[in-house]
């Protein structure tokens, strides 16, 4: 019995010599993996981690680009309404000079109309003048012919001293008449000419302005072009920085698994060589039974 007792025994520590072996082996073969598994897990967390910090640096810029776009879009918003203001008074400031130029017109055909009335007038008192002349020399060959004539026709001479006078005070009234048409004609002329030079420069401030109110219709339009750009920059400054928002999430997620995957493996690590030294205490403790 006794000898059954031992070789059983001796099978016994042949067995748990041979599972020592065994476990030493195989936690030695695997301890260095292990290692070389936690050190990449450590590197990979510490890689994502300055990948997260990126992340959020880029995320932060994104949604300054989209606040900044924003702001940009409101600016030229505000300056397109200014320009469209403006281009509304502009087109008042046309109407209104439109509306001078044509008083401006009809002044000058008023102006010249009576320059050519004031011609008649004076085509008119130049047949009035004739006309005095005319009868003043009547009245002088009538006054002739009542001298020859004696005492007998003083009734006839004082007649004929009468029209002289109604002569000379019309061609006196004709001369005054004339020097006033004269007067109102020069004036005339000269109302025409600034008319003229008026009318030229109302013209070409009017082409002026509608040359201005064309540059602010462009202008306009190439705000709204502006306007429209900026704001799908806005629109996608804003997706950016929401999918830059979601990533850096997602970035975060992934940092806390390789965070717990690195304590894991650390942990695994651990557990292994703590296994390898059970192993080699209890080889050693097999090796000192002695079995043939």
């Amino acid at each position: 019995f006794f000898n059954a007792a031992i070789e059983n025994l001796q099978q016994l520590v042949l067995k748990v010599k041979s599972a020592t072996n065994i476990v030493s082996s195989t936690t030695e073969g695997n301890n260095a993996e292990i290692e070389k598994l936690s050190g990449e897990a450590h590197r990979q967390a510490e890689a994502i981690a300055n990948a997260l910090q990126q992340i959020q640096v880029m995320a932060n810029a994104v949604k300054a680009v989209a606040a900044n776009a924003q702001q940009a879009e409101a600016k030229v918003q505000q300056a397109n309404q200014i320009l469209q203001t403006s281009d509304a008074a502009m087109n008042r400031s046309v109407e209104g000079i439109v509306v001078i130029q044509k008083t401006v017109e009809a002044t000058a055909r008023k102006v010249k109309n009576l320059g050519e009335t004031s011609k008649k007038i004076s085509r008119v008192l130049s047949l009035i003048n004739d006309l005095a002349n005319q009868t003043n020399i009547l009245a002088l060959n009538a006054s002739v012919e009542a001298t020859r004539a004696g005492q007998d026709d003083q009734g006839f001479a004082t007649v004929a001293s009468e029209v002289r006078s109604l002569a000379e005070q019309s061609a006196s009234a004709t001369q005054e008449i004339e020097q006033i048409v004269e007067e109102m004609q020069s004036g005339t002329s000269e109302v025409v000419k600034a008319m003229i030079v008026g009318r030229k420069r109302v013209m070409v401030g009017t082409q002026l302005v509608k040359g201005a109110r064309q540059t602010l219709t462009d202008l306009l339009d190439v705000s709204g072009q502006i306007s429209d750009l900026v704001e799908e920059i806005t629109l996608s400054a804003t997706t950016q920085a929401d999918t830059s928002s979601k990533l850096s999430e997602t970035m975060q997620e992934v940092a806390t698994i390789a965070n717990q995957t690195s304590e894991q493996s650390m942990t695994v690590a651990d557990s292994f060589s703590k296994l390898l030294g059970v192993a080699g205490d209890l080889e050693k403790s097999v090796a000192e039974f002695k079995v043939n």
